[in-house]
């Protein structure tokens, strides 16, 4: 079976890390300049983990992945001072100290670990994919791919996957999924940021998250700190400027840690335009075992990097099967 697996990102590479050991040929596409989806790291001034922050284990299969990659000194567990901020001007909570892990140096070594052994393509953004009578055949800038598929899986985000698979039954499925933008900015100071923590979740105004990325196991840089956008200021502010949202979100930052902040030596801002699950679907992952095309991601049923993991793997398991 040769399977095509649109996106490089945890549930694809999941996906076709399960397929390759069950005896399939498998080609991963990303319109990215390498695999990751949003466990990136961002190559500024300095490196910064701008999209998932971390990974939690709940699933004992997954638990099993993470330890296997923590002895091949990919991933670490980093342990923060992390608080919950219910409110801005009010006094900060001990958060939960459930186990975090991350990857070393940034996030994205779990991805490139994850894709080392398989053939991904990068800098091709998949535009159409066409059921035909010897399989599937995949477009990107509007030309044909030159390889026939068996099998296609789609790991983008819901309303993306919907696009591709056009009128395809499965496409009202994924397009039942919802997800909510996140504005993220990135900065490093010359000095530190005089707070008693390392990372806090935010539960007022405009910052959701803020954690010192310079605290994270492997990372050369103390003083950098990146900040999450809540879904609902990210969509209301989701066509402005970088420069506009950037002066936004480091005012709402030293209001929230209620101190001058230090000179600032680097700043950006980055926006995912799909970045938080608001609403998933039920299924673990969808497959039409007939026309041999399914998809999968964090959108299935469990809004996590643990969640995108499992649905790929399940969706491997049930193609295998069939």
């Amino acid at each position: 079976m040769r399977v095509a697996i649109i996106g490089a990102g945890v549930a694809g590479l999941s996906c076709a890390r399960a397929l390759s050991a069950g005896g399939a040929t498998v080609t991963v596409f990303d319109k990215g300049r390498g695999p990751a989806g949003r466990i990136s790291t961002r190559r500024a001034a300095v490196p910064f983990d701008h999209g998932a922050q971390y990974v939690t284990t709940r699933d004992e299969a997954f638990q099993a992945e993470v330890a296997r990659l923590m002895l091949e000194d990919v991933v670490a567990e980093w342990s923060p001072r992390i608080v919950a901020i219910d409110r801005i001007g009010g006094a900060a909570r001990p958060s939960s100290d459930l186990p975090r892990f991350v990857g070393v140096p940034g996030m994205n070594a779990i991805a490139q670990a994850l894709a080392a052994p398989l053939d991904v393509q990068v800098d091709v953004t998949v535009t159409a994919v066409d059921r035909v009578a010897d399989g599937w055949h995949l477009k990107a800038g509007g030309e044909d791919l030159p390889h026939r598929f068996d099998a296609v899986v789609l790991t983008a985000p819901p309303v993306q996957t919907a696009t591709l698979l056009g009128a395809h039954p499965l496409a009202e499925k994924a397009a039942a999924a919802r997800m909510a933008p996140c504005w993220a900015v990135m900065t490093s100071w010359a000095d530190a940021v005089d707070v008693p923590y390392d990372a806090a979740f935010v539960n007022d105004g405009p910052l959701a998250w803020i954690a010192r990325d310079g605290s994270k196991p492997g990372r050369p840089h103390p003083h950098t700190w990146v900040l999450h956008a809540s879904p609902t200021w990210s969509t209301e502010h989701l066509e402005q400027t970088p420069d506009e949202v950037l002066r936004m979100l480091l005012d709402a930052f030293e209001a929230l840690v209620r101190r001058p902040l230090p000179t600032l030596a680097f700043s950006t801002a980055h926006r995912w335009r799909y970045a938080y699950v608001t609403s998933g679907i039920e299924d673990p992952y969808l497959w039409d075992a007939t026309d041999r095309i399914g998809a999968a991601g964090d959108w299935c049923r469990a809004p996590r990097v643990e969640g995108a993991w499992l649905s790929g793997r399940a969706l491997a398991g049930a193609m295998l099967a069939s």
